[in-house]
């Protein structure tokens, strides 16, 4: 029987992790608004904006509330009914049968070990398969992994998740009475897709052409395993990788937001860096990120974050020095910074969104078709100057 949420629900790789929005919290928490708010009618957020440092806090904050653990357990019962028809639907207990799963720490074996267990009213055990697993086995769940290679999979998932269709969030009763999945459909590189469907058996028959024994050895295919990573690692900036592998559209959280693995990096992207975001939060792989930017960023990155005033947005009198940490900046400087970045990314924006009359109309003075750009270059530049 599962009467208690577990606690990696609330942990650093649970539901709420990568999350940005009060929608995306509402998402990880399994919760409407309308019941968020009669469990929580005191608090409130901003819905656009949610920081990654206030995630600790709100993941401790759900796990001491005992209302709302009484709320998940009653709203996961009804839900697991339809998830136990499936697994009915789909395993026979009579028969041998295993999962797969590419990489994770175990926590969803131990989920499915629970479920199937509470379906049929004794321990079940399950066996999966993972290219590396972190979690142990132990006497229900055992694991069973390929390598202990210690290099990051991401960029295998990348690709492995560039399909049609979400992860699974939900189940369905159809009309004739079977449950199905339900999934999104998703943005991907549909090229890469197809040809791996006609590709990569190619190069399996290929690779062992000469040798059929190699797709029985296990450790020569670990050290195949190991070389291509290892090759990855030291030639990240590769033309393939640049174009193929950083577009791809990729989440690494239950309910983070879907972005590209290693896209350019932005002026914007560097104010918010300099305010202390992390790196991690923009891409997957600052190497390839860096190769998809222009040279001015690819500057200022390789000065150790050492800003250059003149290139980069004057940062007021020194106020800020970027060595991997940030020192004080106060709401006037911040606020500053956004405008600048506004006007450099969106002038017509700034001009539009500026509570200066003058201003404003300057603004549509200038996006008259008429109006020399020489004037345009002139004017952004004298309102840089005094916001500087």
């Amino acid at each position: 029987m599962i009467d208690s949420v577990d606690e990696e629900f609330f942990s650093y790789f649970g539901n709420l992790v990568g999350i940005t929005t009060f929608e995306e919290l509402l998402d990880g928490l399994h919760i409407s608004e309308i019941k968020f708010k009669e469990l929580f009618p005191f608090i409130k957020f901003n819905k656009n904006k949610i920081e990654t440092k206030q995630l600790p806090l709100l993941r401790d904050f759900f796990s001491k509330s005992e209302k709302y653990k009484n709320y998940l357990l009653s709203k996961a019962r009804e839900e697991r009914e339809l998830v136990k028809e499936y697994f009915k639907q789909n395993i026979n207990l009579n028969e041998k049968f295993c999962f797969i799963d590419y990489w994770g720490r175990g926590y969803t074996q131990n989920c499915l070990s629970n479920i199937l267990s509470d379906l049929y009213g004794t321990k079940q055990k399950t066996f999966m398969f993972y290219f590396r697993s972190i979690m142990p086995s132990d006497e229900q769940n055992f694991r069973f992994n390929f390598s202990t290679n210690i290099n990051s999979l991401l960029p295998i998932e990348a690709v492995f998740t560039n399909c049609p269709t979400s992860t699974v969030y939900g189940y369905k009763r159809t009309s004739n009475g079977k449950i199905e999945p339900l999934m999104y459909r998703n943005a991907f590189d549909a090229q890469l897709y197809f040809s791996m469907e006609n590709l990569l058996p190619t190069f399996v028959e290929l690779v062992c052409e000469k040798n059929l024994d190699i797709l029985n050895n296990t450790e020569v295919l670990r050290e195949f395993s190991r070389n291509a990573f290892d090759w990855f690692k030291c030639n990240k900036v590769d033309s393939v990788f640049v174009n193929v592998l950083a577009p791809l559209m990729y989440n690494d959280a239950l309910y983070g937001e879907l972005k590209e693995f290693a896209p350019e990096i932005t002026i914007e992207m560097l104010n918010s860096i300099a305010l202390g975001t992390p790196i991690s939060s923009f891409t997957k792989s600052i190497e390839l990120s860096l190769a998809r930017s222009n040279k001015d960023i690819k500057s200022v990155f390789r000065k150790d974050f050492s800003l250059d005033k003149e290139k980069f947005i004057n940062l007021f009198n020194n106020k800020l020095k970027l060595k991997g940490k940030v020192l004080a900046i106060d709401n006037k400087t911040q606020q500053k910074m956004k405008l600048l970045n506004k006007l450099e990314l969106h002038p017509e924006k700034y001009f539009n969104d500026s509570s200066n009359f003058f201003v404003k109309y300057l603004g549509k003075f200038l996006s008259l078709k008429y109006s020399p750009q020489i004037l345009r270059k002139c004017f952004i530049k004298i309102i840089k100057n005094r916001l500087k």
